[in-house]
């Protein structure tokens, strides 16, 4: 079974190579295969149409395992982890997330 993870990103996102790594880590260590899609999002009406909330973006299974309600919009995102603010997804919740939809695909066979 693989896990489709997009990891949306504006054109030259600094949090974009984190972001996929912090996806890589989170499958190894989870022992999960992902199926690691990057989705470049060019414009605002592109980010609205996709509800994109910032840069970057994980999804697992087409969700935003942190999706806080924002409004869609063509900028940087922050997230809020233990150590304050930052420009990328925290790793642990990647991981959470990976684990939740692998034992809800799971339970689903």
């Amino acid at each position: 079974m693989s896990i489709e993870v997009t990891v949306q990103y504006l054109e030259g996102c600094p949090g974009r190579a984190p972001a996929v790594l912090a996806v890589r880590d989170a499958a190894a260590a989870a022992g999960l295969v992902v199926n690691l899609v990057e989705q470049r999002v060019a414009s605002h009406e592109e980010a609205v149409e996709l509800g994109f909330r910032g840069s970057p973006t994980v999804l697992v299974e087409g969700r935003d395992p942190f999706d806080d309600g924002g409004a869609p919009g063509f900028a940087c995102r922050v997230y809020r982890t233990e150590e304050g603010l930052r420009g990328v997804p925290p790793a642990d919740g990647i991981l959470a997330a990976l684990r939740a939809w692998s034992t809800r695909a799971q339970a689903d066979e």
